[in-house]
């Protein structure tokens, strides 16, 4: 895979802006996710490699158990620039990986944009794709698995925003933004705001409001698993995307938390 799952799963993506990190401090962060995700869900935190390899090369660890420091910044290390911008940044780098957990498959992609002038255009991210091909599969995919998985990731990446999308509402919401907007700043089902960003939005009084505990926003249009297909749900999305417009007023990239 060398690129996020799209199409019909549930998506979840954190975004932030150049940060002066070295890939030790990148390579704990990353560790740290993965050893949450193991308390989300038993085995959530074994990922296999995945892009153009071989099935031997592709079911082998990122990592082998329990993760460690130094074998995680080798990782990153080798890592091809796999970054699809022809002016990227020696610096830039990508790692994809899938997991089974779930019984289908399970994408991750992780996408540093560590030079200052790559990351105002295409912030640095981590994204997790959920796919599904039975309704089985589908119903494992909980709100409360997908809320736990993206706070997680904020607690991990300490990101600008984050958000996860259902599946067709990245359609809808590209209905109602131009797409330079899309990366970093649509609204999703769930929709994370960091404390620099939270105090310039009025959220619906529709939505579902919760303060987090580094002072960010985060903001669901339902408790319930999002479908397109529920009037409801949607209309609540479109209070909460209305919302968001004073964000897209602010210059990308935003204070980044450290």
């Amino acid at each position: 895979m060398t690129a996020t799952i799209w199409g019909d799963s549930y998506k979840i993506g954190v975004f932030w802006g150049a940060r002066d990190e070295t890939l030790a401090d990148v390579a704990a962060r990353f560790i740290r996710m993965l050893d949450a995700f193991g308390g989300c869900k038993p085995t959530f935190d074994r990922w296999v490699q995945s892009g153009s390899l071989t099935r031997r090369e592709g079911g082998v660890p990122i990592a082998s158990l329990p993760l460690q420091l130094d074998p995680m910044i080798r990782r990153l290390e080798i890592e091809t620039r796999d970054m699809h911008y022809p002016d990227s940044p020696a610096e830039d780098r990508s790692l994809h990986a899938r997991n089974l957990t779930l019984g289908s498959q399970v994408g991750m992609s992780l996408w540093l944009h560590r030079d200052v002038r790559s990351a105002r255009t295409y912030p640095s991210r981590a994204e997790v794709a959920f796919s599904y091909q039975t309704e089985r599969e589908r119903a494992l995919v909980t709100t409360d698995f997908m809320r736990a998985i993206l706070l997680t990731m904020i607690d991990s990446w300490r990101p600008i925003v984050g958000r996860v999308d259902a599946p067709r509402l990245v359609d809808r919401s590209r209905k109602i933004q131009a797409e330079s907007d899309e990366r970093a700043l649509r609204a999703g089902w769930m929709t994370y705001l960091s404390p620099p960003l939270a105090g310039l939005v009025s959220p619906p009084s529709s939505a579902i409001i919760e303060r987090m505990p580094d002072g960010g926003l985060l903001i669901s249009a339902t408790a319930e698993r999002f479908d397109v297909e529920n009037p409801h749900h949607v209309a609540v999305y479109d209070e909460i995307q209305a919302s968001t417009a004073p964000l897209r007023q602010v210059e990308w990239p935003f204070q980044s938390p450290p």
